[in-house]
């Protein structure tokens, strides 16, 4: 930047507002009546008069922004506290009240400014900090209604993410009630199926046809029906009555022949006691044939039971006798 004055040509003269000449006319004389900061040489002082001169002109033209500039500008070459205020007072006329605040209030912290001028820039200092306090506050406002919308926008996000999960839970938990009975069913056909085949591999083995239990159809596709052996359920319960009764019979001789034992002293009471001793044996001997005969009745009952419907074949029991008194067993023989 050259230290020669620079050369403005003037525009044409314009009208200017009271309020803005009055408030120059106030800066000068603020600077006249402030001392300078410090000493500055020279060719600074011509070029800050230079810049100041321009810097009143374009305030005139109201190019407020452009001669804050210019007027900060030669404040920093000569430290002239009148230069600081009147940059702040374009700053203000600009509208731009945050630079206009920090000026205000730089230019009263400077030891080189008197009390008028400190009043004077208090007085302007405070609508600007009013307005700064408002503005703060709306903004601190606006600011608080973004957060609370901010923070209502994400609980209802987390609230329809939450909803989401449920129904994503909801259904996953249908689908798998619904595989679980999918399979449940899958088995039980499986089982039925199973069963049936049992049931076919029993009738196709079951001999004389594909008889189906106690009744169904045989080979020939009449109707086949079991009948209840009755003779063979007469047979074992009658060997087992007789059985019974036979072996009440022994207990109840011999518990007699064991009475007179020991005591006999006559030839009567000798009779007796060997009397009752032989029908003692000979019911004994009975319990023992019939009880075979009613197991063997027993078997019998129980093959007619299980077998298939087939017509019965002759059954025959044969005793075998020992060698003296009694049996030694019996032989149950099926004729077909």
């Amino acid at each position: 930047m050259s230290d020669r004055s620079t050369t403005i040509r003037r525009p044409p003269p314009t009208r200017l507002r009271p309020f803005g000449l009055v408030a120059l006319v106030a800066c000068a004389a603020l600077g006249l009546a402030a001392a300078p900061a410090r000493a500055a040489d020279p060719a600074s002082v011509r070029r800050a008069e230079a810049i100041a001169t321009e810097a009143k002109f374009l305030f005139k033209q109201k190019a407020y922004e452009e001669a804050a500039a210019r007027f900060f500008e030669a404040y920093t070459l000569v430290n002239k506290p009148a230069l600081l205020f009147n940059a702040a007072r374009a700053y203000e006329e600009a509208g731009n009240i945050d630079r206009a605040a920090a000026l205000f209030r730089a230019y009263i912290e400077l030891d080189g400014v008197g009390a008028d001028g400190k009043a004077e820039a208090s007085k302007r200092l405070a609508p600007l900090e009013k307005v700064l306090a408002e503005r703060k506050a709306a903004e601190s406002a606006l600011a608080s209604k973004a957060a609370a919308e901010q923070e209502a926008t994400q609980r209802a996000e987390a609230q329809r993410q939450a909803a989401v999960e449920a129904e994503r839970r909801k259904a996953a938990d249908a689908r798998l009630e619904a595989e679980r009975q999918a399979a449940r069913a899958a088995g039980e056909r499986a089982n039925a199926e199973r069963r049936a085949a049992e049931d076919a591999a029993a009738r196709a083995n079951t001999p004389g046809g594909s008889g189906v239990g106690a009744s169904g159809v045989g080979a020939s596709g009449s109707a086949v029906e079991r009948k209840l052996p009755w003779l063979q359920i007469g047979v074992t319960g009658g060997a087992a009555l007789t059985s019974g009764i036979l072996y009440g019979l022994a207990l109840s001789e011999a518990d007699s022949a064991r009475a007179l034992e020991g005591k006999v002293t006559t030839d009567a009471q000798k009779v007796t006691y060997l009397d009752r001793a032989s029908r003692a044996r000979t019911f004994q001997a009975g319990a023992i044939i019939t009880g075979i005969a009613t197991a063997a009745a027993a078997g019998w009952l129980a093959y007619e039971l299980v077998r298939p419907s087939e017509p019965a074949g002759k059954v025959t029991l044969t005793l075998l006798p020992s060698g003296g008194e009694g049996f030694t067993g019996a032989l149950l023989t099926l004729h077909r």
